[in-house]
């Protein structure tokens, strides 16, 4: 996360948003899933299709990244400030103890 930060403040002279983030990701799983399948004579897109339809839980700058069903899911964790600390907040307790 930081490298990518720090490249895009250097190309582009300010932050990236958290846009730029979620296409930096998507362009580097295809980028990756197009060299994997790659050959001498070319690059056949259902195979391309296919690699992308296994990405599970990868790392990626804006957090894990999974494909299905046609789309980009991440795992999304609740944060917290805690004595000027960025920590995750822990799941509350469900009122229904049967939860």
């Amino acid at each position: 996360v930081r490298r990518f930060a720090e490249r895009f403040r250097s190309i582009y002279g300010q932050e990236a948003a958290s846009l730029e983030a979620i296409a930096f990701d998507a362009g580097s799983q295809l980028e990756k899933a197009i060299n994997l399948e790659a050959t001498p004579t070319g690059v056949d897109r259902t195979r391309v299709a296919a690699r992308i339809r296994q990405i599970h839980d990868t790392p990626g700058v804006t957090g894990n990244l999974t494909y299905k069903d046609g789309q980009w899911t991440r795992n999304l964790k609740l944060l917290t400030v805690t004595d000027q600390q960025i920590t995750e907040a822990r799941q509350p307790r469900s009122a229904n103890p049967a939860d």
